[in-house]
């Protein structure tokens, strides 16, 4: 790790910057790997969980409000407003925000990334890396914030002010790797590194890309912040492998017309990308609901129908999209969705699959399963 100086802050922006993302392009240029890497990168290879000493406590409680005073002296100095300047006046500023909630957002975020890259630093050993009144910490802050602003801007996949999944999805990936990693990751970049190192055909590549969808993307970075990559590796295994017709006709003791007609490709992909430890354990709980839990004589004895009702209302369609998607309680689903409380809207529009995604609700395959 680097020991900071205090060196004005434009002169040392790049200076600063690698202190905190060195490492984050490792996938692109491997070397950087065996170098001395940023503050994400130790934050990616360090279990953070588990109990904090005491004073580490006491920090991250005082830790926001130092965040935000930063930030608002930055912010005040970026306009010209003494008293508030910063190591030689406005001239030195590297932003300024556009409105009040902009800057309550953003301030947020950096909070979230300083409270992991603390407690980072004190499994280590090292001494707090925002601390009041010292002036390289300050502008590590305000580099982070910029970094921050740089990631949102640069990508369309995110809306920090309508999605606070968003913000934290930000944090994540700017704790664990850096703004120019998220650039890289979603433009397919990284992706098109990796085809290369694999021996990819152009063909194989577009295959792949068009697997692997902006939204995926953000999933596997926000859920696999030490490896998303490799989870990404992951997937694409249970897709050419695990869930084959002929193997997970194999371990549900299906035919492979059976397995083809009831998994549709989509369906896979869903079990690959949120199931990766054990997808063909998800297809089993599936199997057992739509023979056992969700049989005509089951939803009748739960919902207290009679049997031809439920065979008039339950579509085998219907069953299986709440089998699906809610494998823990599907008969408290089959409850909710008659009464109207979830729905199913069937679409293989896929350009209508992508705009509803990002509006309050989860794609499952060809249909739609409002939460």
């Amino acid at each position: 790790m680097y020991e900071f100086s205090s060196e004005a802050p434009i002169q040392m922006r790049e200076q600063r910057y690698s202190r905190l993302f060195d490492g984050e392009l490792m996938y692109i240029n491997p070397s950087q790997a065996q170098v001395d890497l940023g503050m994400s990168a130790l934050a990616r290879t360090t279990n953070r969980a588990g109990a904090r000493p005491p004073e580490l406590s006491e920090h991250l409680e005082t830790l926001p409000l130092i965040i935000d005073n930063i930030l608002e002296r930055h912010d005040l100095d970026a306009f010209g407003w003494p008293p508030y300047e910063l190591d030689g006046g406005s001239a030195n500023a590297l932003f300024g925000f556009v409105s009040p909630e902009g800057q309550e957002i953003v301030t947020g975020i950096v909070a979230d990334i300083f409270r992991q890259w603390e407690i980072t630093r004190s499994r280590h050993g090292l001494q707090p890396l925002a601390t009041e009144g010292d002036s390289d910490a300050r502008w590590l802050v305000v580099e982070t914030a910029a970094a921050v602003m740089y990631c949102a801007a640069n990508s369309s996949n995110f809306n920090l002010i309508k999605n606070r999944s968003d913000r934290e999805s930000i944090a994540k990936i700017i704790t664990c790797w850096g703004p120019k990693f998220a650039e890289k990751w979603f433009d397919g970049t990284i992706l098109s590194n990796w085809a290369a190192q694999n021996n990819m055909t152009e063909e194989e590549l577009e295959h792949w890309r068009a697997t692997f969808s902006p939204s995926t993307l953000k999933h596997l970075a926000d859920t696999n912040t030490s490896d998303p990559l490799g989870a990404l590796e992951k997937i694409k295994h249970h897709l050419e492998v695990t869930l084959t017709d002929q193997n997970i006709a194999k371990h549900l003791g299906w035919s492979r017309t059976q397995v083809s007609e009831t998994f549709s490709a989509s369906e896979r992909m869903k079990f690959a990308v949120h199931n990766r430890a054990n997808p063909i354990g998800a297809l089993k709980q599936v199997k057992d609901h739509l023979e056992m839990t969700l049989t005509d004589e089951s939803l009748a004895q739960y919902l207290g129908w009679e049997e031809a009702k439920v065979r008039q209302v339950f579509t085998a369609y219907t069953r299986k999209c709440l089998a699906i998607s809610y494998r823990n309680d599907p008969l408290s689903a089959c409850k909710a969705w008659a009464s109207g409380k979830i729905k199913i809207t069937a679409t293989n529009d896929s350009t209508r699959d992508n705009k509803l995604s990002g509006n309050g609700y989860t794609k499952l395959d060809d249909y739609m399963v409002a939460v």
